[in-house]
């Protein structure tokens, strides 16, 4: 039975996911008026992917949409949603895997999935202006490529992360932190700079250089050499839309939040009260460090409303949520520790003043997605539901840290999987 649960939760998910972009009141690119399929705007996208050059260097995901509508008959339409609902489903069942892989437990492995397809750029993936395309095919190639690096299959590794790059050349950012942390040399310098890393540093950029290969066939045989200077050039206009006003910058920020915001806050807790293990130092230091170069170049080559762009970090902290995180998410549901803690006026004030202050930044400041339809797409209970959690997480560990009597029984259930 354990065997089948990761499937079904998987596919549950992907069900729920796909329920809310067909709901009548969503605004999906997959939904036209009342969950009817919009095939009309998902065959432009598809034809727009084939068009533009920044696109059109990432063919996989539009291949397997018109191969897919060649085969069964079906709509480009249908194709597009078949395709990338079925890539996320086995996304999840990988993440799964390679969760249970690096911490050997069960229930751990299943956390991780659900946070996985809780986040919000997984969820909303196809709304406005998520947009997303390439990245259920990048994010599958991307966990069949860390699987195989965790079980040294070296040449299975080259082929999928360089397919992943293919897919989204994003996915070379997170080159810097593999080749960093993933070597399992001594911290010694003698030993860390050894020929057996060296070898290993090597086999893992080798993807890169497959991958810039593949571009310069592919951008001299359509004769966009020129047209790709071009583009570069362009982009570095996107930072300045990110920040050009008052609407585009709390725009900008509260994507980051949405995308990342829970993670990191979670992370910051576990760090402040943990104690984490080699390879959880390790993967942290590799979330880390991939953030900071991934949220740098968003913000200046990419339009930061496009929330999905700030996730790429997140496979090296998504296998480990279990692990790290799922103690604190425990606090926040224990009936017990509401009761003793809210029973205080002091912190029962400090609720209300923050399911206020996040009413008013969720469903006043940000709307900025709305639009005349009148149609929504809960971006913004999202984000009043998220920054609710960390507020009442928050809250409730100041109470336990100052009420250590409360401790013992609270933290023994919190933590009761373990033993």
């Amino acid at each position: 039975m354990k065997k089948i649960v990761p499937y079904l939760i998987s596919l549950l998910f992907t069900l729920f996911s796909l329920g809310i972009h067909m709901a009548t009141f969503s605004d999906s690119m997959l939904n036209d008026n009342n969950n009817r399929v919009s095939n009309g705007y998902l065959t432009y996208m598809v034809n727009y992917h084939k068009e533009l050059p920044a696109f059109s260097r990432r063919p996989l995901t539009t291949i397997l949409i018109e191969t897919t509508s060649q085969l069964s008959g079906l709509s480009i339409g249908m194709s597009y949603i078949w395709m990338n609902y079925t890539l996320f489903f086995f996304s999840g069942v990988l993440l799964f895997w390679l969760a249970f892989k690096l911490t050997k437990e069960y229930w751990y492995s299943i956390f991780a999935m659900a946070a996985y397809f809780l986040t919000f750029s997984v969820l909303f993936a196809f709304f406005s202006p998520i947009y997303t395309y390439d990245e259920p095919l990048q994010y599958c190639l991307i966990l069949l490529a860390f699987l195989a690096l965790l079980n040294q299959r070296w040449l299975a590794y080259i082929l999928c992360f360089t397919l992943a790059t293919i897919s989204r050349e994003t996915s070379v950012l997170l080159l810097p932190a593999m080749v960093l942390f993933f070597p399992v040399g001594s911290n010694s310098s003698r030993l860390f700079w050894s020929k057996e890393n060296l070898r290993k540093w090597l086999l893992i950029v080798t993807p890169l250089f497959l991958y810039l290969i593949f571009l310069g066939i592919f951008l001299s045989q359509k004769d966009l050499l020129k047209g790709a200077e071009t583009e570069v050039g362009d982009r570095f206009s996107c930072f300045l839309e990110n920040f050009e006003n008052q609407k585009n910058a709390v725009e900008s920020i509260i994507s980051i939040f949405l995308s990342l915001g829970t993670f990191l806050y979670l992370l910051w807790v576990f760090l402040k009260n943990g104690s984490p293990s080699i390879l959880e130092k390790k993967l942290i230091n590799a979330f880390l460090l991939t953030f900071v170069l991934n949220t740098v170049v968003v913000l200046l080559l990419s339009f930061a409303r496009e929330s999905r762009l700030f996730a790429l970090p997140l496979f090296f902290l998504w296998p480990l949520a279990g692990s790290l995180f799922l103690r604190e998410i425990k606090i926040v549901f224990s009936l017990k520790l509401y009761y003793s803690c809210f029973k205080n006026w002091q912190y029962l004030f400090c609720l209300l003043l923050s399911i206020f202050i996040n009413y008013l930044v969720s469903f006043k400041i940000y709307e900025s997605f709305y639009d005349a339809s009148g149609k929504t797409h809960l971006f913004n209970e999202y984000l009043f539901v998220t920054s609710l959690f960390i507020s009442v997480h928050f809250l409730l560990s100041h109470f336990l840290n100052k009420n250590p009597e409360h401790q013992k029984s609270v933290l023994q259930w919190a933590v009761s999987d373990k033993n």
